[in-house]
């Protein structure tokens, strides 16, 4: 399988080069996954139970390595990346499971800030990233709003 995008004048963010993966019981993951994904874009996997989603995911955080072949983020083979470096290396990449993982007692706001927050960053650079970032997916008009549970505050769901 062979995804390229044509991303000519931008380099490369995340590249999986000729990647397999076979887990210890034998089953076969991933066969020779070569992947571009350019700066800037954005990447959904989506896909049957059982087509490698998964595992590409745990690759692509270092929580497992490939079998065969390479992955590059952002210049750097994930397989040479020394232990010790992996947590500041997640605390970088940035993914959206399925089920979300919202707080639900913050707003739509506070849960895109929050990682921001837990890096440090500044509130003005806060502000302006989680607005960019809900406006991309649609949801500028819900920064007040909270997730739907049974543990958010009595106010008004998205």
């Amino acid at each position: 399988m062979v995804l390229q995008a044509d991303f000519a004048g931008t380099r490369p963010l995340i590249s999986f080069q000729h990647v397999w993966k076979k887990y210890p019981n034998g089953t076969e993951a991933l066969r020779d996954i070569s992947l571009v994904v350019p700066e800037g874009d954005f990447l959904f996997l989506v896909g049957a139970s059982g087509a490698g989603k998964s595992s590409l995911i745990r690759l692509l955080i270092r929580e497992e390595k490939p079998t065969r072949g390479k992955i590059f983020v952002d210049g750097q083979e994930l397989g040479r990346m020394k232990r010790r470096h992996l947590p500041h290396y997640r605390r970088k990449v940035g993914l959206v499971f399925q089920d979300f993982k919202l707080l639900p007692k913050l707003t739509v706001y506070e849960n895109v800030a929050f990682a921001l927050r837990v890096l440090g960053e500044a509130s003005s650079v806060m502000r302006v990233r989680t607005s960019e970032a809900l406006e991309t997916v649609g949801l500028a008009g819900k920064l007040t709003k909270y997730p739907r549970g049974a543990f958010a505050p009595r106010q008004e769901r998205w």
